[in-house]
């Protein structure tokens, strides 16, 4: 399997001063597949772009950047 990876990677606040790397679409697709405190329009996107990158549809760029916008529409803090 291809792994889509990118740069810079983002790293999200899980836990009062807890971090965890997201460095690929495939950990970004699995964090927001998992127990995702949002269900909003952005959440909604970063999950079509994820997906759309795995499938070389679009790019890991534009992926990350849909991703970090679900991030703050989830009041997620993202360190980069």
């Amino acid at each position: 399997m291809h792994v889509h990876s990118w740069k810079p990677a983002v790293e999200i606040e899980i836990g009062l001063g807890k971090y965890r790397h997201i460095a690929t679409v495939e950990d970004a697709a699995r964090q927001l597949l998992g127990d995702w405190p949002s269900s909003g329009k952005a959440f909604v996107r970063a999950q079509q772009a994820c997906l759309d990158a795995i499938e070389e549809k679009a790019s890991t760029d534009r992926a990350r950047k849909a991703f970090i916008d679900a991030c703050r529409e989830a009041d997620i803090f993202v360190r980069n």
